[in-house]
């Protein structure tokens, strides 16, 4: 994986509110979770899941395999191991692994 479509997957997910808040969750900044969690809530994503798949689509479409997908999943444990762990858990990359194969 080139570090140019590192920096483009990072930007279009780490910098939305799903982002922060994993990031938040990663970190155990607990408050700050909530506090963006409730922003979701308060923009019309009643469920995380929502969210989870429409940046799910946007995020499929950056990846020309399902490699890359692990091969990122990788790097990002590498640089944060707590946001490795939660990636795991609300299944965003799982989501385009299976968008991409249904495509």
């Amino acid at each position: 994986m080139t570090a140019e479509l590192k920096q483009k997957i990072d930007q279009a997910w780490l910098g939305t509110d799903f982002g922060k808040w994993c990031i938040a969750l990663a970190d155990g900044e607990n408050e700050k979770a909530d506090m963006l969690r409730q922003k979701m809530f308060d923009d019309g994503y009643l469920s995380i899941l929502t969210l989870e798949d429409e940046l799910a689509e946007k995020l499929s479409k950056l990846f020309q395999t399902e490699s890359e997908v692990s091969e990122y999943l990788e790097m990002l444990d590498r640089e944060n191991h707590n946001l490795g762990y939660i990636l795991i858990r609300v299944e965003l990359f799982f989501r385009v692994s299976k968008i991409m194969k249904n495509n």
